[in-house]
């Protein structure tokens, strides 16, 4: 395209026949092909505001973003391109996870240190409304979704004396129940990949649960101690393959691929700084 992307690239989302994403410090959702085409660019702005695009979540034909510095989240219809609707949550939104007709919204607060949010919004998909907020642990920035309707969340608390902590929202009840801690995941059919890296503290480990009772299955799935900031995680839906990104500061990313035992099979240089998002594409 002869361009770059723009600053801050911080989710990538593949959906449908066209890969999308948030650049949040340009302002910018790119849409692209599965070629990596550039087809259209969306720079939202009200009343001369930036939204700042953030993080992603596809269900149903459309394309929900967490619009970081407008505190909202905007719904994109695939088709034409257009953003369709828009609805108020908490401050400084980060990831969201559609369910059963729902959509869930991790409300970190974060750029109000110390005042960080506690709160998972839940909009009403029918209507486009804020149906209820479910209070979590401070700053919870990731969401991730079993098939039962349950959904993981993990809160990075205040990088003091609050860990980074793994939640599970009961879909029926919306129960919070503390699982463990964390600091990156992905499920993938069914299975909970945990990447655990306290800022400060202990080495990073990775641990696999089973998704729909939350009950650890394997505590050590890979050797993962050499990261020094592991920053996305990536699960291969067909054959369980792991990818995990290690991106310390001023150094580009290191990729480190496992297969789904945990064995390392590959390491290399992403070439790029702070790699945020990771997504296996089936050919």
């Amino acid at each position: 395209n002869n361009s770059s992307l723009g600053e801050s690239a911080q989710q990538m989302l593949i959906y449908g026949s066209k890969i999308y994403v948030a650049v949040t410090f340009s302002n910018r959702l790119a849409v692209l092909d599965m070629d990596g085409k550039l087809l259209k660019t969306i720079e939202p702005e009200e009343g001369g505001n930036t939204m700042n695009p953030r993080c992603l979540a596809a269900d149903g034909g459309k394309v929900y973003m967490t619009y970081f510095n407008g505190h909202a989240v905007a719904a994109l219809d695939t088709v034409s391109l257009e953003i369709e609707n828009k609805v108020a949550v908490g401050r400084y939104p980060e990831e969201l996870a559609v369910v059963n007709g729902k959509l869930y919204v991790a409300n970190s607060g974060g750029n109000d240190f110390p005042n960080y949010g506690k709160t998972v919004s839940v909009v009403d998909l029918s209507t486009f409304k804020v149906e209820k907020d479910i209070e979590v642990i401070i700053n919870p920035v990731s969401l991730q979704a079993d098939s039962k309707g349950d959904v993981y969340v993990i809160s990075m608390g205040n990088y003091d004396d609050v860990n980074n902590t793994l939640q599970r929202i009961d879909a029926t009840t919306g129960e919070v129940k503390t699982i463990g801690n964390g600091s990156l995941m992905k499920i993938v059919n069914d299975k909970l990949y945990v990447v655990y890296a306290q800022y400060g503290k202990d080495k990073p480990s990775l641990t696999r649960y089973d998704a729909l009772t939350g009950a650890v299955e394997v505590e050590s799935l890979a050797n993962i101690e050499m990261m020094q900031s592991p920053s996305a995680i990536g699960i291969d839906p067909i054959s369980g393959a792991i990818c995990i990104a290690d991106g310390p500061w001023n150094s580009t990313a290191t990729l480190y691929l496992f297969d789904k035992e945990g064995k390392q099979t590959s390491i290399f240089d992403a070439k790029g700084y702070a790699t945020m998002s990771v997504c296996y594409l089936a050919k």
